[in-house]
């Protein structure tokens, strides 16, 4: 199983939620079939059905790592090396003790907080490139759009690296504070809590932007 290329069909620009959804239109559609039982194929021998799982997960993957880490290349690297783990330890996944994109989640965290540790690198990259709008108004539109990503990529910044984990799995990947709690292995309550400060943190940046830009 470690001999399976890993293609890459995630967007290579970070896409954010409060531009795309909760979800893309794509991975809403692969939602036909549970995840549960495209594994069930892979472990089989189906390593096909393995492309199945990157095409509805690699967004999420992708946009999770970027958030923590700030570096598209790093991201792009982590990534790489979280898909061969799940593949080369999906037969361990047990679903009775959560979901597949929880279990997921938490093999990505731990490998971008590893080259986290390693480069000790902070700023995030959300607002690095746009993505596509689905129904441009003008170029004037855009440019707004990329000032504030470029207001909330400074704000995120300043951030620990735990609140910014935790606001990225609430914030861009929708998750519960239950399933965050299984990702980051910590309690709810913590959850609760870096969420909470990561909250207020921002609004307290973001308001001194605004009033030094006055």
């Amino acid at each position: 199983m470690d001999r399976i290329k890993i293609r890459r069909p995630w967007n290579e620009t970070v896409r954010p939620v409060y531009c795309n959804g909760l979800a893309s239109h794509r991975e809403r559609q692969l939602d036909v079939e549970s995840d549960d039982q495209i594994i069930r194929q892979v472990v089989a021998g189906d390593t096909s059905a393995f492309e199945s799982l990157i095409s509805r997960h690699g967004d999420s993957i992708h946009r999770f790592i970027c958030g923590v880490l700030g570096d598209l290349h790093g991201a792009e690297d982590v990534a790489q090396q979280t898909w061969l783990n799940v593949h080369r330890n999906l037969g361990q996944f047990d679903s009775d003790r959560g979901s597949f994109k929880t279990w997921m989640l938490r093999i990505a965290r731990n490998l971008a907080f590893n080259q986290l540790r390693k480069t000790r690198r902070s700023p995030v990259c959300f607002g690095t490139s746009l993505p596509d709008p689905v129904d441009p108004r003008s170029a004037l539109d855009g440019l707004q759009i990329q000032e504030e990503f470029a207001r909330l990529d400074a704000a995120l910044a300043q951030l620990p690296s735990n609140q910014r984990s935790a606001w990225t799995l609430s914030e861009l990947e929708g998750l519960t504070q239950r399933e965050i709690s299984q990702v980051e292995g910590v309690p709810e309550g913590t959850v609760k809590s870096r969420v909470s400060r990561a909250k207020a943190a921002l609004r307290g940046v973001l308001q001194k932007q605004d009033e030094l830009e006055r």
